[in-house]
């Protein structure tokens, strides 16, 4: 639909309705391998990584945000973690260094999906909508779901921040 659509390489944000789905299945498939790439997750946010894996709802808000895009079917496919690491920018001109900021903790970039799991303290300097709140849902919960979801793009070599990301078309 994506790829074939009168509107293709026009849209800056995709619509999405569906009387019946499973959001809460679909976070989960997502996050599984997102929390295996995320090094020691578990450790740190023991209580998200326990709904992801047993398909319980989760209420509270465990400290991460799984975010979600679109992005063009060109787009390089990257796929890895950082979990707890941190990126700081060092000027060749001898001014100050940036304040050195979270990474995030895992990221699946595979057209047309761009995934993201981050810390919630920085999530929302992300381009991406924040599904975090699909976790509250079961595996097998049937709900109506509308949704909006940016076109993004790597800018950057390494990705590992917000500023690797930016808008674009799809």
């Amino acid at each position: 639909m994506l790829v074939e659509s009168p509107a293709a390489r026009r849209r800056r944000v995709v619509q999405f309705a569906a009387p019946r789905v499973r959001p809460g299945r679909f976070a989960r498939a997502a996050l599984a391998g997102m929390v295996v790439l995320a090094e020691n997750l578990w450790q740190t946010h023991p209580d998200f990584v326990e709904a992801v894996r047993t398909g319980e709802p989760l209420s509270a808000d465990a400290g991460m945000r799984f975010l979600m895009g679109v992005t063009p079917w060109e787009e390089r496919r990257e796929i890895h973690g950082a979990h707890r690491r941190v990126a700081a920018s060092v000027l060749l001109d001898g001014s100050p260094p940036a304040k050195p900021e979270k990474t995030l903790s895992a990221m699946v970039q595979w057209a047309p999906f761009s995934l993201v799991l981050v810390d919630s303290e920085v999530a929302a300097t992300y381009p991406h909508t924040d599904c975090t709140p699909w976790l509250e849902f079961g595996v097998n919960e049937v709900v109506p779901l509308s949704l909006q979801l940016p076109c993004v793009r790597i800018v950057s070599d390494w990705v590992a921040t917000a500023r690797d990301y930016e808008h674009s078309l799809v």
